[in-house]
């Protein structure tokens, strides 16, 4: 078997979008967004003033950007069978937070990934990072918590702080 860690950065949240404060907005209001938000500008190396204005405009967004599709080589009637029979992860309401949908967006980005080196075709390709239990895990972690400190996949990090070496960690 193959065995990857391929997907691990979708899995554990690395991002670098403002939907984690704005998911901290609609759980906390809006001194712990602030928090998020400053801890969001130093890890994506912005201002606080840069990392504000991104997230007012995403928040006046009036809904979730469509997925993106490349129709150029289809005919047009398979076109529009695409259009209509969007992904199944991707219905989404009102209450979804931001993060979340932008994390679940993540976990469909990667999953043609494997696929790309034919290597299943000779074994099978086992990635851990993506096992069921993982994924609910981290789904199950506040968005907010992932960027805490100004480090991405601040929850992780801390997991295995006790198990790593400090040149590693």
């Amino acid at each position: 078997a193959f065995f990857t860690g391929g997907g691990g950065d979708n899995v554990f949240w690395y991002q670098n979008t403002v939907s984690p404060a704005l998911d901290r907005l609609r759980c906390a209001g809006p001194e712990g967004a602030l928090a998020t938000l400053w801890d969001l500008a130093e890890m994506c190396g912005v201002t606080r003033g840069t990392a504000l204005g991104i997230s007012m405009r995403k928040l006046v967004q009036p809904r979730p950007r469509p997925w993106p599709h490349d129709l150029t080589f289809l005919a047009p009637e398979l076109g529009q069978l695409v259009k209509e029979n969007d992904h199944p992860w991707l219905p989404e309401d009102a209450s979804m937070l931001p993060g979340v949908r932008a994390y679940v967006r993540g976990l469909i980005q990667m999953q043609d990934h494997f696929e790309y080196y034919g290597r299943a075709e000779h074994a099978p390709i086992l990635a851990p990072p993506l096992a069921q239990p993982v994924v609910e895990a981290c789904l199950g972690v506040p968005s907010w918590l992932w960027c805490e400190g100004g480090h991405n996949r601040a929850v992780a990090r801390a997991a295995f702080a006790d198990l790593l070496p400090p040149e590693i960690a």
